[in-house]
């Protein structure tokens, strides 16, 4: 995430947002519920204060792209309240809230990500201290490169936070090579042997590895770690 952070600083962008998003039927209303697991660069006060207050509910991005489904990237935050003639009472007041803590106006960019069978939605957003005439300024000269830098690194992160959602560790960069190579069919003593490792510190990775994914046995790591994209033989 520092790369991402390096990179968008050159825009004068702090601020990101990156989601695995659930929507289920609420047991109190005839509204759904979202489910979000993050990966966020944002100020800590107030991604604290949007976690203990629940506001994933009253967010009009979250709610365009995980529950109505729109496709469309959707420029956000009080800077662009007005252009939304849908946006509820509560949905207003988050980005007005939003904006004390310097963050004016951003840009989601939905995704619809399929782990294993299960088609899940996902996505990003960029936050910004601009106003909509700074912010639209950068869009214009910017925006291509900058959505498609994320897209590329987006693919990556779904697996990672869907992982994150099921409880799972994060694996090593060793481990996912030792996961990888059982996945092609390679043995303990062949991947020894590929990674100039013993065959010792072979079987602890893997061992690791199936103790993260919460597996019994090896085969089911490797199924768990290639349902969730984590490795890719």
């Amino acid at each position: 995430m520092e790369t991402v952070a390096r990179f968008l600083e050159r825009y004068d962008i702090h601020s990101y947002t990156a989601a695995l998003i659930t929507a289920e039927e609420s047991e109190t209303g005839p509204h759904r519920r979202l489910g979000v697991q993050w990966i966020a660069h944002v100020d800590p006060d107030w991604f604290a204060y949007y976690q203990t207050e629940d506001l994933a509910q009253a967010d009009y991005g979250l709610r365009k792209h995980a529950i109505e489904r729109d496709p469309a990237m959707l420029k956000v935050g009080q800077a662009y309240s007005d252009l939304y003639d849908d946006m509820s009472a509560a949905e207003t007041r988050m980005f007005d809230e939003q904006a004390e803590v310097g963050i004016v106006s951003g840009l989601t960019v939905p995704r619809w990500s399929r782990i294993g069978k299960e088609e899940v939605a996902s996505g990003f957003a960029l936050w910004s201290s601009e106003d909509a005439e700074g912010f639209d300024r950068l869009l214009e000269n910017h925006g291509a490169g900058i959505v498609a830098f994320l897209l590329s690194v987006e693919q990556q992160l779904t697996p990672m936070i869907y992982g994150e959602a099921q409880g799972w560790s994060a694996l090593t960069a060793r481990e996912r090579e030792c996961l990888t190579l059982t996945a092609m069919g390679s043995r303990v003593a062949d991947i020894a042997h590929r990674l100039a490792l013993a065959e010792v510190t072979v079987s602890v990775h893997l061992r690791t590895a199936r103790q993260k994914l919460g597996a019994r046995t090896l085969p089911e790591a490797v199924a768990k770690a290639l349902t969730a994209g984590l490795i890719r033989p």
